[in-house]
């Protein structure tokens, strides 16, 4: 889902466990309805709709940290780890840290204090995690079809795939020496450097 800065965004609790609110994508605004434990259901004009197991709510709250085009911080400005979040109370709709610098200007100190705490580690770039054979190209070039087994990946160290969060309490892990893995997992730290860098340039 393409992130587009919201205006005013409204939001409504329907339930203590669900709540609604609107997001602006493609110049058109959307629904959006969170409810725990559930995947995020999107309402498109209030006709379409569907659920998504891509998204996830931290995304679109203005408290997590976005790392330009690499992705999100495992942590968000209020010191909360936010991957698998289904439900939040301090969730506000709008631009993450990362996408608006003249909110941002405002939010650095508070961006200073929270990077240590940032959890830069996960299983996907570790050299112990296995992923051959998760894709496979089935058939001649016209007619081939690409086939993916999800359960091929697995840590070889556990001999499994790591449940939720494992990776935050692994003492294994070991940055990946494939150089495009490496280099993606390098240059987040690098982004969010550069950017408090740019941040402080421009408060001065």
């Amino acid at each position: 889902m393409t992130k587009q800065e919201p205006s005013k965004l409204k939001m409504m609790w329907l339930s203590p466990k669900k709540f609604v609110f609107e997001w602006a994508s493609e110049e058109r605004k959307i629904l959006v309805i969170a409810q725990e434990g559930n995947d995020l259901f999107f309402l498109d004009n209030g006709e379409n709709g569907g659920y998504s197991k891509c998204d996830m709510l931290c995304w679109f709250c203005e408290n997590s940290i976005r790392l330009g085009r690499l992705g999100h911080a495992s942590t968000c400005l209020l010191g909360k780890y936010i991957l698998d979040v289904t439900l939040c109370k301090d969730f506000v709709p709008g631009p993450s840290f990362g996408e608006n610098k003249a909110k941002d200007l405002v939010r650095l100190n508070i961006a200073e204090k929270i990077r240590p705490k940032i959890e830069w580690q996960h299983c996907c770039e570790c050299q112990f995690f296995n992923t051959e054979n998760v894709v496979k190209f089935v058939g001649d070039d016209e007619r081939g079809v690409v086939i993916e087994d999800p359960s091929a990946r697995f840590c070889e160290i556990l001999r499994r795939l790591p449940e939720h969060g494992y990776w935050r309490l692994c003492k294994n892990f070991a940055v990946s020496q494939d150089p495009q893995t490496r280099a993606y997992y390098e240059g987040r730290k690098r982004w969010l450097s550069d950017y408090l860098a740019e941040l402080k340039d421009l408060e001065k």
